[in-house]
């Protein structure tokens, strides 16, 4: 059984959160990579990790969507090696034992009609963390390991059904933090490489 829900108090108080301006980044893929949707797929991208195809999109427009790194524990650096896209995004872990950060909303938003969470990930060395949200104040995270990350430095499809997070005790009408990064391992420097990061639900 895969447990979800872990206590802030399990982890270093991540401080307040903080996303530091990384500069402009410049789009360096020469050929879009389509990632399809397949017949009845419904997709919602949530403005980060994700420039595929979409029947919904919720951007971060840094009033009411945020994407935060807390306490300055890890830098993000592009890349053109990705699942999708254009390009992907790589996460360099700093010099604290543990990081984090996650996709913020102001004003709680509703999942409850979403089915799965999706992730792509490849990397050589960072697998010490969870994917996760918040929903009614309840954070519910799982390994990324459990989904199927190991470091090979291939692309690894994470999928975890809401329903987890909801038995979980996350309420997916009221969600807070749509997608939550923390890990508590890895070393200074290490990294992983995130990209296909959307929401689905199929419909007849």
């Amino acid at each position: 059984m895969i447990l979800l829900v872990t206590l802030l108090a399990c982890r270093p108080d991540p401080g307040s959160p903080n996303y530091p301006d990384p500069g402009p980044w410049t789009r360096t893929g020469d050929d879009f990579y389509v990632d399809a949707l397949d017949p009845g797929e419904e997709r919602l991208g949530i403005g980060l990790f994700y420039e595929g195809a979409t029947t919904e999109s919720w951007p971060i427009d840094d009033t009411d969507s945020h994407f935060y790194i807390y306490s300055n524990t890890f830098s993000v650096t592009k890349t053109d090696d990705r699942w999708e896209g254009y390009e992907a995004d790589t996460v360099v872990k700093g010099s604290a034992a543990w990081w984090g950060g996650g996709i913020h909303w102001d004003t709680p938003r509703d999942l409850s009609d979403w089915d799965t969470l999706h992730l792509t990930v490849a990397t050589d060395a960072l697998t010490a963390w969870d994917l996760g949200l918040t929903g009614g104040g309840v954070e519910a995270r799982v390994p990324v390991t459990d989904l199927g990350l190991v470091a090979d430095d291939n692309w690894h499809e994470l999928e975890v059904p809401l329903s987890r997070f909801a038995d979980a005790g996350a309420d997916l009408t009221s969600v807070t933090v749509g997608a939550l990064f923390v890990g508590d391992g890895g070393g200074t420097g290490d990294e992983a490489t995130l990209d296909g990061l959307y929401f689905s639900r199929v419909r007849p």
